[in-house]
């Protein structure tokens, strides 16, 4: 694993981990209320169908930081960790926010365990969404604020 310094987007940027894009804080919006729709589906889907209430959950912070990028034209490159790069991108720029970031991190493992299960990785349970809700709605709240949106 390397080791993302300080000044991570020109890292990032670097070594091909983001790309350059026409900035687009419409696009940011969309994303943002694209994130808010995902996490009211989470909490209507925990009971029922918990797996697709954590993806639902990952997706809205995911969609949240993915929009703080767009706005600063920037996007994560296509390929293995690119979702881990939003997070190294976010945390460097936000160091104050740092601790709602970090629950990305653990979002993401237990995504994948998910997304990808074997008999080593439980898949997301109840439990998990009831976590990853408050997680998601703090990492879009943090966009929301980066944004000026309402």
């Amino acid at each position: 694993m390397v080791t993302v310094p300080p000044d991570a987007v020109e890292f990032l940027l670097s070594r091909g981990r983001l790309e350059r894009v026409e900035p687009s804080v419409t696009s940011a919006g969309f994303l943002v209320a694209e994130a808010r729709r995902h996490v009211v589906s989470a909490g209507t889907l925990a009971e029922t169908d918990p797996s697709m209430a954590f993806v639902a959950a990952y997706d809205g912070a995911r969609k949240a930081m993915t929009a703080v990028l767009a706005a600063q034209g920037l996007r994560a490159a296509a390929g293995e960790g690119g979702h881990t790069v939003l997070l190294d991108a976010l945390r460097s720029q936000f160091p104050d926010d740092r601790e709602v970031l970090q629950q990305f991190d653990w979002m993401r493992a237990t995504r994948n365990a998910t997304a990808y299960p074997d008999s080593d990785h439980p898949t997301a349970t109840r439990a998990d969404v009831v976590e990853a809700v408050p997680a998601a709605t703090a990492i879009i709240d943090l966009a929301v604020r980066f944004l000026d949106l309402p």
